[in-house]
């Protein structure tokens, strides 16, 4: 065997040797074929899309409540209980439901006078308000004016929403989708190519929203002992927003 040959051997050996290294410690060659080189190789049109619908709200939540003082916690506690136990009462008999009351906040906070140098406390405030899901909207303004009279002095705002907004934001979602494909058919037409089907859609947002309509911190319960001055509650519609991104490639 001549030296030429014995080198040419020699090196295949060695190489033989070397990849079969490399394929035990995990190298893997990169082989990219023709459909992966042609996707890499598109290019692309991304658009958003939006759509905005308006729709009747058929619930409103009310957060109402009593605040009361005493000489001592224990007193302002004792006759807060006593005026929010009735407003809750009158509430449940005129027809809202128990499980759909909920109390939202309570709390006994001193009361202090202050002069140039000191503080004292002088009484003790007591705060109870709940959220009250009015079903029948029609009422909503019937329930505020019944809490008032039977003694709740705070209403901190009335909120319009929907029970199950999934019907309205998934037509809204549909046309946002429209949207982005007339955005996209637009440029397409202009630069004159032609468009594959999405190869990407993400949704950008979650749903709509409720609606706040009505708002007054402190109410005097005495302005509402007359059918004159029937709290006026105005729903409106309530806007549902859905968004989306689409990618196509050409």
């Amino acid at each position: 065997m001549n030296k030429a040959l014995k080198s040419v051997i020699a090196g295949s050996l060695i190489f033989t040797i070397l990849f079969g290294v490399a394929i035990g410690y995990g190298f893997k060659p990169d082989v990219v074929n023709a459909e992966d080189t042609a996707t890499l190789n598109k290019n692309t049109i991304t658009v958003s899309g939006e759509a905005k619908i308006k729709v009747a709200p058929d619930i409103a939540y009310v957060n109402i409540g009593v605040r009361t003082e005493g000489k001592t916690a224990a007193e302002a506690g004792k006759v807060n209980a006593e005026k929010m136990t009735a407003v809750v009462n009158a509430i449940k008999k005129a027809g809202i439901d128990a499980k759909d009351l909920k109390t939202s906040n309570y709390y006994v906070n001193p009361i202090y006078t202050y002069d140039e140098k000191t503080s004292k406390v002088t009484g003790y405030e007591a705060t109870n308000t709940i959220t009250v899901k009015v079903r029948d909207i029609a009422k909503t303004g019937d329930i505020i004016d019944l809490a008032s009279k039977m003694g709740s002095n705070i209403t901190n705002g009335v909120t319009f929403g929907l029970v199950d907004e999934t019907i309205s934001y998934n037509e809204a979602l549909a046309n946002a989708m429209k949207n982005a494909q007339g955005k996209a058919t637009a440029l397409a037409t202009v630069v004159g190519v032609k468009l594959d089907k999405p190869s990407r859609i993400s949704e950008d947002s979650y749903g709509g929203g409720s609606q706040p309509m009505y708002s007054n911190a402190v109410m005097n319960m005495k302005s509402y002992d007359s059918a004159e001055s029937a709290t006026p509650v105005e729903s409106g519609d309530i806007e549902i927003t859905a968004r989306v991104s689409v990618e196509y490639q050409y």
